[in-house]
């Protein structure tokens, strides 16, 4: 009992810090098996009507979602109706080169997929409801990146073809078939997957920022599918967990395919719509989400069954760093408060040594990352995201929010464009290298 009272302690006193800063606004949840140690609400669920987050509030869990589209697959495998390895021709006939795409390369994003939500007209149409078939019409006839196998690009293209599949095969709206499935069955009863016209009860509001408060852009739920579509609370993933790790949602076999590093990127192993890796010296699964105005995750360590979920209602809160250092104090390693940053005058003169467009790679996924001025300062832009104002640390090192905190430091002499940036991305290194137009 003392040392439940001793973690519930703690992990208020951080979260406080973290909410008293500005940072975070949202639920969090620390739990070692089925004895919850610490859940809590932060901050404002909307701020329209002053209604605070508490822990039945729901939130859209963004790519969290592909978690529950993998599990949804292998209960069909469980139940005979598919094979992993089976092309998808023989569940999407004439889909192009769905004889060499299988099922085993959507659940680990090694089709080769582009992804439609980094094509830069999808900006534009984001908002309006796409059916199923007008949301696959958008990357269908698109080449492939790579031979289906040779490599790993994250592409949300992969999972709205195994939302397909899953119709396809059931008979049932993906909607409906992961409610019938996985989410009863696993005892979830606050999530699911709504269109927009529905009012989903104690739904959270989502922010782009807090300070100052801003709404964030809208993107239409259908327009996300089985890649991001859903909505839960800190408690229904708990749950959600512990079902799939005792047998409730699919066979031990199956599991054992779910949790396998089946691919290596950036960011670490990747398994069927999960990270697989370690932290804090021990093995563990992670899903992680973003989508407008709100970013998520949830990790379980199965050795000591610790499973933390934080949920954030603002694209900018530091939900990784959050989760690790909740994990830290469930496993008892070191942390630190957080702290106020200091932000400094950066020197204007050596912004167009900054300005200009860099590749980025993240999690196999090519994209550009434009650093622009805006008004006396500059911000940051990447394909499908919100433009973030960058505030300075230094003179070359600066700080946006962009799906989590966004570090990028320049690197370069001045007087001279920057040829790399080096960024810390939600806890993960990255480099970004200046685009050089042709002539």
């Amino acid at each position: 009992m003392f040392e439940r009272i001793r973690i519930a302690h703690a992990c208020h006193r951080y979260l406080r810090a973290q909410h008293a800063l500005r940072r975070f606004s949202g639920v969090a949840l620390l739990a070692r098996g089925r004895q919850v140690l610490f859940e809590r609400g932060y901050g404002l669920a909307d701020a329209a009507h002053q209604v605070p987050n508490r822990p039945a509030t729901r939130f859209r869990i963004g790519s969290q979602t592909k978690l529950f589209t993998a599990v949804a697959i292998l209960t069909l495998a469980d139940a005979g109706r598919l094979r992993v390895d089976d092309p998808i021709a023989r569940f999407l006939p004439g889909y192009p080169r769905g004889e060499q795409i299988t099922v085993h390369h959507l659940l680990s994003n090694t089709s080769g997929l582009p992804d439609y939500i980094l094509a830069e007209d999808f900006v534009a149409c984001q908002a309006r409801p796409h059916s199923l078939p007008e949301l696959i019409a958008r990357f269908r006839d698109r080449p492939l990146l790579f031979e289906p196998g040779a490599s790993f690009s994250y592409s949300n293209s992969g999972w709205i073809l195994l939302g397909a599949i899953i119709e396809q095969i059931s008979g049932l709206p993906y909607r409906d078939y992961l409610r019938q499935h996985v989410l009863v069955p696993a005892g979830l009863s606050q999530s699911g997957m709504a269109s927009d016209d529905e009012v989903v009860p104690q739904h959270a509001a989502g922010y782009a920022s807090l300070d100052p408060l801003q709404r964030a852009a809208h993107i239409a739920n259908a327009n996300q599918h089985a890649a991001g579509g859903m909505h839960a609370t800190a408690g229904d993933l708990h749950r959600f967990w512990l079902a799939l790790m005792d047998g409730r949602l699919i066979s031990g076999e199956s599991r054992a395919l779910l949790t396998a590093a089946h691919a290596h990127h950036d960011l670490g192993g990747y398994g069927y719509g999960l990270l697989v890796g370690e932290r804090h010296g021990r093995p563990y699964l992670e899903a992680s989400g973003g989508t407008f105005g709100f970013v998520s995750v949830s990790a379980h360590y199965p050795a000591e069954a610790l499973t933390v979920v934080v949920l954030a209602n603002v694209e900018g809160a530091p939900f990784q760093a959050i989760a690790d250092d909740l994990a830290a104090i469930g496993l008892g390693q070191p942390y630190d408060l957080p702290s106020a940053r200091q932000f400094v005058a950066a020197d204007p003169a050596r912004f167009d040594d900054f300005t200009g467009r860099y590749e980025l790679s993240f999690a196999g996924r090519r994209s550009v990352l434009e650093v622009r001025r805006a008004g006396a300062g500059l911000e940051a832009a990447v394909t499908g995201l919100r433009p973030a104002p960058m505030r300075a640390l230094s003179d070359t090192r600066f700080l946006a929010s962009m799906k989590g905190e966004v570090e990028l430091e320049f690197v370069g002499p001045a007087g001279r464009p920057v040829e790399v940036i080096q960024l810390d991305w939600a806890g993960h290194p990255l480099t970004a290298r200046r685009i050089v137009s042709a002539g």
